[in-house]
């Protein structure tokens, strides 16, 4: 018979050890941490690490809150056109992702009430300022300032987005 037991093994190991050769019983132990208790000439006990099931990995705690993050109106993904081509916004709490073609850039992004930033993009580190305008749900950016990363501004600024299927 195995002993198995989760986080238990070694305390439940040791003590039918100490318990079965205090009663004249006959314990041998192995350099690898196995006992082997006979209890009597046709019943023993064997004890093993190996037998003892692995710890998974405990699941990651969730990504704490980003300081300034999006609505919850803002999160999901959005679409508009660009001339023929269909370009999509992804937006999270406090990232932000832009397909466009075979394109895809990415960073963060922090909300203030109307004001949203772009930064720390995977094309241009700068920072982008845009107000934005959610209404009949068309979401709009309009830039306050010019947009450091043209790339970014070409599909922002001036642009209207609606709710991607």
């Amino acid at each position: 018979m195995v002993v198995r037991s989760g986080s238990g093994f070694r305390f439940l190991a040791a003590a039918a050890v100490l318990a079965l050769a205090g009663c004249g019983s006959t314990v041998n132990a192995t350099p690898d941490a196995t006992a082997t208790v006979a209890v009597s000439p046709s019943v023993s006990v064997v004890a093993s690490p190996a037998a003892t099931p692995k710890a998974s990995k405990s699941p990651q705690a969730p990504s704490p809150t980003p300081p300034d993050p999006a609505p919850p109106d803002l999160i999901g993904s959005w679409q508009t056109m660009l001339g023929t081509e269909k370009v999509t916004l992804d937006l999270t709490e406090g990232s932000y992702r832009v397909h466009r073609g075979p394109e895809v850039v990415g960073g963060r992004i922090a909300v203030r009430g109307e004001e949203i930033d772009f930064s720390h993009s995977t094309a241009c580190e700068a920072t982008g300022t845009y107000r934005w305008a959610l209404e009949a749900g068309a979401l709009t950016f309009t830039s306050i300032q010019r947009d450091p990363c043209a790339g970014r501004a070409k599909v922002l600024d001036g642009k209207t987005y609606t709710t991607a299927p």
